[in-house]
């Protein structure tokens, strides 16, 4: 039975992206109230492979393992979005798109190196794409295989995100990455359209109607229900740079392969392990796979939401909530 104990800065660094989701929560919460979702057409207009927008990223397609509420969420997102052609909904498995049904492939981006916009195509020979990658890969200080802790559900001006707690400072490695990136000059140079300073993975994308309505009332709760709730885990242990799309369907991307993928060798921190095997003996410590502990929480019951700075007490390790802006 996994759980979700108190960890130290030293393994899962927790008070690095607590303080974070929480302003982003509260942040496009307000924004989402105040105008609606932000909607992408192209997407929907260009499917089956036609649409052409590329940025170039690292990305990762994680092994995801997921808990019975993350299963649960998945289902929901499914059965309720699976054949609406105005959202795209991101799985592990997408199938084909079918009639009027958009999918997309879930994924995690660590950074893009330049954004849809800057992104003007990569170079023609093949030889020079994959010296670039191999030289990202050389610049990208981790070698270990990294597992992420998939912790809630934030609704965003596009749709729905999945966030998540690294067993590494993933920050770290990004800002060393950006050094080493801009201390040379580049086959492409870094031009990050912002700064990603979260672990996240697309949902679920709005790419019709207007934004408002019910169907954003829709997404408003679920993001609610499923807010600071354990969804499962995901384990990173293959790399890629090159050319991504919105929705990363496989095939798209037969249109860009990457420049090149790399595997991380070494094991993900056992750390987490031993804290988790610690936590088993603590009274203090509530297993949030437990089915009876989420039937009311985790789906909207008497408090409409499960709150994890509560259950497990993350105050008392830093994870403070921002102050109201």
């Amino acid at each position: 039975m996994s759980s979700f104990p108190v960890m130290s800065s030293s393994t899962f660094p927790i008070e690095i992206y607590g303080p974070i989701y929480d302003e982003m929560r509260s942040r496009n919460l307000r924004n989402i109230q105040s105008s609606g979702f932000n909607v992408d057409k192209e997407i929907s207009e260009k499917r089956e492979g036609r649409d052409p927008r590329r940025c170039l990223s690292l990305y990762s397609f994680p092994t995801v393992n997921l808990s019975l509420v993350g299963e649960r969420l998945m289902t929901t997102l499914s059965s309720t979005f699976g054949s609406d052609p105005d959202v795209v909904v991101y799985s592990p498995s997408p199938p084909d798109d079918d009639g009027d049904a958009v999918w997309g492939k879930l994924h995690w981006t660590l950074l893009q190196i330049q954004g849809f916009k800057d992104w003007e195509g990569g170079k023609e020979v093949k030889e020079d794409n994959v010296e670039f990658g191999k030289m990202v890969e050389s610049y990208f200080p981790h070698d270990n295989k990294i597992k992420i802790r998939m912790c809630g559900v934030i609704a965003v001006k596009t749709g729905l995100v999945i966030v998540g707690i690294p067993d590494t400072n993933m920050n770290a490695a990004r800002d060393q990455f950006r050094d080493n990136m801009k201390s040379i000059n580049p086959l492409y140079p870094l031009k990050e359209p912002f700064l990603n300073d979260i672990v996240h993975s697309t949902l679920l994308r709005v790419c019709g109607g207007d934004g408002t309505g019910p169907k954003a009332d829709q997404l408003l709760k679920i993001a609610e229900e499923y807010n600071n709730v354990y969804l499962g885990d995901a384990y990173v242990d293959k790399i890629s740079v090159g050319e991504a799309s919105w929705r990363m369907m496989d095939v798209e991307l037969s249109k860009t392969p990457p420049m090149w993928t790399w595997r991380l060798e070494g094991e993900p921190s056992t750390s987490l392990d031993n804290d988790e095997a610690s936590c088993n003996d603590s009274l203090n410590c509530v297993s949030i796979c437990d089915s009876d502990s989420l039937s009311t929480s985790a789906m909207g019951g008497e408090d409409g939401q499960y709150d994890v700075l509560q259950q497990f007490g993350l105050e008392d390790v830093g994870w403070k909530r921002p102050p109201s802006r």
